[in-house]
């Protein structure tokens, strides 16, 4: 395994699955033909893998007994490490880099398309205060007495007077060729 005080889990696993070559098959299961001294068995033949001694004496320690192995928690934590259980956390973790790897594509997918809609909104805004502007000023124009005049051309517009405007008077589309130009842009 590695040598960092970390474990990073990618090394590890795959220190695991190339530890497989060679290791006896399972399923694997602790069995307790003596008491005293259980065995971790493969295949359901009983064919050992280990043995364990949860009963000793201590060295110096006449009559003092121990446990060398927790086989209570340890057995089945060794049963759960069997070969084919490796290779199925391999195969979901790879499913699981699969998947996100999936979707970090679809989030630069996701992510450009919000850039295109921001964009298309930016161009829609500018085109409302277009509008509004253009708005604003026909109802500046507007007189109730003689609701046409907004409409009338104006004498310093290249549009209502088809371009007979002297260039030192062009002060541009008027209000109304402004919202029709803004209209035309959106498509109506």
């Amino acid at each position: 395994m590695s040598d960092s005080n970390t474990t990073d889990g990618e090394t590890v696993l795959k220190e695991m699955v190339d530890g497989l070559e060679g290791v006896t098959e399972g399923p694997w299961e602790i069995r307790r033909p003596d008491p005293n001294r259980p065995i971790l068995v493969a295949n359901w033949d009983c064919y050992p893998i280990a043995t364990f001694f949860t009963v000793s004496t201590y060295p110096g320690q006449q009559g003092q007994k121990f446990d060398t192995i927790n086989i209570k928690n340890d057995g089945p934590h060794l049963v759960r490490c069997a070969p084919e259980n490796i290779r199925a956390i391999a195969a979901y973790v790879s499913t699981l880099k699969s998947e996100r790897d999936t979707q970090a594509e679809a989030n630069v997918i996701a992510c450009q398309r919000v850039r295109e809609l921001e964009a298309e909104r930016d161009a829609a805004q500018a085109r409302v205060k277009v509008l509004e502007e253009a708005l604003g000023n026909l109802l500046l124009k507007y007189d109730p007495e003689n609701p046409g005049a907004a409409f009338e051309p104006e004498p310093s517009c290249l549009e209502c007077t088809s371009g007979a405007t002297p260039n030192k008077y062009n002060t541009g589309l008027c209000a109304h060729h402004r919202a029709r130009e803004a209209l035309k842009e959106n498509g109506q």
